[in-house]
């Protein structure tokens, strides 16, 4: 008899529940729709890709959408314009055919299909020194946290004397590009001014096993570049404790040139480009 008594309780309560539910919905605003540029020109490229988006809704699961059928060029204080083409139309994809000259200045212009106008600031090319890969002696096995067992490569360069270097490291492993946060590499010279970089345990990749190839670009970067790479840092490493400060738009170095209070996102960066390969051996 209790038995039953309870199981009457538990059907009258769910029923009780079940009257009580309201559906609710939650009305996310989708925010201001901002233009996104991806404009990363190196000198060892003679082909160059500029990539112009816009933002999305937060819930919008289709492709970023691409700005396509503008007008886009670069202007040099030499008086050089060079014009970016979209080979395909739709894509969002600019291209250009040109080598990257020393000593010049060069700004970023953008005509969107709107009608909207936008410039960067200048930007141009700095020193940037050769380096060298090389692997550990050593086996290791794995030593924790996301260490893996087997060799670590890294990097050593001698930084030229002068402050007011900056640089970026793109790593790419048996031909792919890293992008775990692990391997986001960016660094002034304010402490290493005139001296050889060797050995620090930031650049080590662990985990490396015979055969594998190991490549690193070295760039020049200036230091409004450097600032925003150091930003974009802080909200990659964010991890989401409530000590972290809350993620917000990272503005690049382009800006709308009617409506200064406009939020342009990415950057129009150029660099020089030193790189190495290994292949790791067994030892």
């Amino acid at each position: 008899m209790r038995a039953n008594i309870h199981i009457l309780i538990l059907v009258i309560g769910s029923i009780f529940f079940a009257s009580c539910e309201d559906l609710i919905e939650v009305d996310v605003p989708n925010g201001e729709t901002k233009l996104v540029v991806e404009a990363l020109l190196y000198d060892t490229d003679s082909s160059h890709l500029i990539k112009l988006s816009t933002t999305a809704p937060y819930f919008d699961i289709n492709p970023t959408p691409r700005v396509t059928g503008a007008v886009v060029y670069l202007l040099a204080d030499n008086g050089d314009s060079i014009s970016f083409a979209e080979k395909t139309f739709g894509t969002g994809n600019y291209w250009a055919d040109f080598k990257i000259k020393d000593s010049t200045k060069y700004y970023l212009n953008i005509v969107t299909p709107g009608g909207k106008k936008y410039r960067s600031f200048f930007e141009q090319l700095f020193r940037v020194p050769p380096l060298e890969l090389y692997q550990n002696d050593e086996f290791l096995d794995s030593i924790g946290d996301f260490r893996k067992q087997g060799y670590y490569v890294s990097l050593r360069t001698q930084e030229p004397e002068g402050v007011g270097d900056y640089y970026r490291w793109i790593v790419f492993v048996n031909g792919e590009k890293l992008i775990d946060p692990q391997f986001f590499w960016v660094a002034d010279d304010l402490l290493v001014d005139g001296n050889v970089i060797d050995e620090f345990p930031q650049f080590f990749i662990y985990g490396m096993l015979p055969g594998d190839s190991v490549e690193i670009h070295q760039t020049s970067i200036s230091a409004r570049s450097y600032h925003y790479w150091v930003l974009l840092q802080e909200q990659v490493f964010n991890q989401g404790s409530p000590f972290d400060t809350p993620p917000a738009s990272i503005e690049g170095n382009i800006t709308n040139l009617t409506d200064p209070n406009e939020v342009v996102l990415g950057l129009f960066s150029l660099s020089r480009l030193e790189k190495d390969q290994i292949t790791v051996k067994a030892k």
